[in-house]
């Protein structure tokens, strides 16, 4: 059983407990949907049915926003944790109860270049290659990676099992019998402090210079990272993006599901990508565009307007 007293630091600063506090324990946390008596669950700010989700779940701790005021009768039943994000809180407490502790080891399996680098607290994972790389203190690379000669990977990184880190980049050239000749890749691949890297993701390596992932960057699931790219702080990068050679991510920018970004692009500080934008503009600063070929939100919305008026009128 676990405690509302070991929980009480993920809750922030501005938290209140509402309802039966004699209701102290519960065993453990659970989609509120599957919740038993004995869950913690909580509520999203966004949930439109919050009463009547709160009314039917079973479990008797529940997380919820500020604003939620239940009725007089749950009040007895149950003990409300109103906090300001309920999201934060709840990934704060399962970082703390669930969390899994990995020791800091090489597997045996994993195969390290003697000229490698590595900080004696890191994790490598069954099947792992490692070449002439430099890793540092905290970082954590799952099974079935491979890390080629010329990577930087800062702390506390962690890269996903099947990755692919500081492989060749494709580029070409056609010469005088009309073959294409290779560029052969020398650059090398920069992994800042905190980047995480998902399952069967492969960050290329530069052509001459570094392709480089800034600190606290967040790569989803196979995604593709185009040599040279240079991606700033604090980046989410969903599934099935494709970034291309030479493109400029600024800081804190968002790219949406299966987006494609043209080479040699910038996308400026806090720019959001939607879902399948297919990105072939540099992108402004604090800007949503989506959309094939991607644009402001607000001329797609005008776009589908003028299209409904066109059907209208047929």
């Amino acid at each position: 059983m676990y405690s509302i007293k070991e929980i009480e630091a993920c809750l922030g600063s501005k938290f209140i407990l509402e309802g039966n506090t004699d209701i102290q324990n519960f065993a453990k946390v659970s989609a509120v949907s599957e919740a038993d008596e004995n869950a913690l669950v909580w509520i999203s700010p966004r949930k439109k049915n919050a009463d009547e989700v709160i009314s039917s779940t079973k479990a008797r701790i529940i997380i919820c926003p500020l604003n939620i005021e239940p009725r007089e009768k749950l009040l007895k039943e149950k003990l409300f944790l109103k906090v300001e994000n309920p999201k934060l809180v709840i990934i704060r407490v399962l970082e703390k109860l669930y969390a899994p502790k990995i020791k800091f080891e090489v597997h045996p399996s994993s195969v390290i270049h003697s000229e490698a680098q590595i900080h004696k607290n890191v994790y490598i994972g069954p099947f792992t290659y490692v070449g002439k790389a430099v890793i540092e203190e905290g970082t954590i690379i799952h099974g079935h990676c491979h890390v080629f000669d010329n990577v930087k990977i800062g702390k506390n990184v962690s890269i996903n099992a099947g990755s692919i880190i500081g492989s060749e980049g494709f580029g070409y050239e056609v010469n005088e019998n009309n073959e294409y000749e290779k560029f052969t890749h020398i650059g090398g691949v920069e992994i800042h402090d905190n980047v995480d890297i998902g399952a069967n993701t492969c960050v290329v390596r530069g052509a001459l210079a570094n392709t480089i992932i800034g600190e606290g960057t967040k790569i989803d699931n196979l995604v593709h990272i185009g040599h040279n790219a240079i991606i700033g702080k604090h980046c989410i990068i969903t599934a099935n993006n494709m970034v291309g050679g030479s493109v400029r991510i600024e800081d804190h920018s968002w790219l949406g599901p299966s987006s494609s970004t043209l080479n040699q692009l910038t996308l400026s500080k806090n720019s959001y990508a939607g879902l399948a934008s297919v990105i072939t503009k540099n992108l402004p600063s604090n800007e949503i565009w989506v959309g094939n070929p991607a644009r402001p939100i607000g001329d797609m919305k005008k776009l589908q307007n003028k299209i409904r008026e066109l059907l209208s009128d047929e």
